[in-house]
């Protein structure tokens, strides 16, 4: 595939990922301050998996046809990322390693 290919892909993927992004939040604003601070966790990662949509340049051509089959790429990526593994306190832990490595 060559770099025009898949840059038309990826920027389809993203634009579809935004308008879902975009509708998500403007449901929000209808709901109460504690429904919100409820969905914090998922505005954040939702965030996080937008950005990675945006500069990601490292896609192959499964992934990009992995993510073209989702109607709604954002909330198909977020509930796999729902039944993942991962936790982000691995990364915290490493962080604050790292930070008191430096301060030592």
């Amino acid at each position: 595939m060559d770099k025009n290919e898949f840059n038309t892909r990826k920027s389809e993927i993203y634009k579809r990922a935004l308008n879902e992004y975009n509708l998500f939040i403007e449901e929000l604003k209808d709901l109460s301050k504690e429904e919100i601070i409820e969905k914090a966790y998922e505005i954040v990662i939702k965030e996080e998996i937008l950005l990675l949509l945006k500069v990601e340049d490292d896609f192959n051509d499964i992934e990009l046809q992995y993510l073209e089959n989702f109607e709604y790429p954002l909330y198909g990526i977020y509930i796999e990322w729902l039944d993942n593994d991962y936790s982000t306190i691995d990364f915290i832990r490493e962080t604050i390693a790292k930070v008191s490595k430096e301060y030592a």
